[in-house]
């Protein structure tokens, strides 16, 4: 079976984990990745092909809307070219094509929201107008869902974001680090003293990371 993953990140290791786990169960996997920094050499991955589309535009930043349209269609005729038995479409800025294609090509449709957009669009001075902005963005992702055969969720604390939404199938995969532990030479485990916090994640501030910072400041 033939797969397509669409990301519009390069730099993102719970992508690369699906399709590293999907070549390694036999499924023949292309990624589409909108490489917006030029950061990506290679053209393949451990098992499969790496497809770069190579618009230079910013992260997490509004400006990035103005290079959208392009992108979506770039990814479009990719994925009407492309031959595959399933799209994997993966958060709001890869949705729409995916699911036009779908419709032209009747393949199935898969798709994964590690950032529901809503809640990740950044903060302004205007409440009234970012509300606005966020419930619309917030509407058409959750229309969107209806069209895929399975959605993929990182937690289930992910699911009150998309409450409301027709979902045809639910499958929770965590996108977390693989199990491992090693020792600092001379270091048994358990013995050291202090507490480490680790965040694995955007430096970026609806992250909620000077809470974090808050509430540990004074252990």
């Amino acid at each position: 079976m033939k797969v397509t993953l669409v990301r519009g990140r390069a730099i993102d290791p719970a992508v690369n984990k699906v399709a590293k786990t999907l070549s390694q169960n036999r499924y023949d996997v292309k990624l589409l990745v909108w490489d917006r920094q030029n950061t990506l050499k290679g053209k393949n991955g451990d098992g499969y092909t790496i497809c770069r589309f190579n618009l230079r535009a910013p992260y997490d930043r509004l400006t990035a809307l103005f290079y959208l349209p392009i992108w979506w269609v770039y990814e479009f005729f990719f994925l009407l070219r492309n031959k595959c038995d399933v799209i994997h479409a993966c958060d709001l800025d890869t949705l729409v094509p995916a699911i036009l294609v779908k419709l032209v090509k009747r393949v199935k449709l898969c798709y994964t929201i590690y950032d529901f957009y809503a809640n990740n669009l950044p903060d302004g001075s205007f409440v009234l107008l970012r509300k606005l902005i966020r419930s619309l963005v917030a509407a058409i992702e959750k229309f969107g869902i209806r069209f895929a055969e399975a959605l993929f969720l990182v937690d289930e604390c992910r699911y009150e974001e998309i409450r409301g939404a027709r979902i045809n199938k639910l499958v929770y995969i965590y996108n977390s680090p693989p199990d491992y532990f090693e020792a600092k030479q001379g270091q048994q485990p358990g013995t050291r003293k202090e507490v480490i916090v680790f965040y694995a994640g955007l430096l970026i501030k609806p992250r909620g990371l000077e809470y974090m910072v808050m509430a540990i400041e004074n252990l």
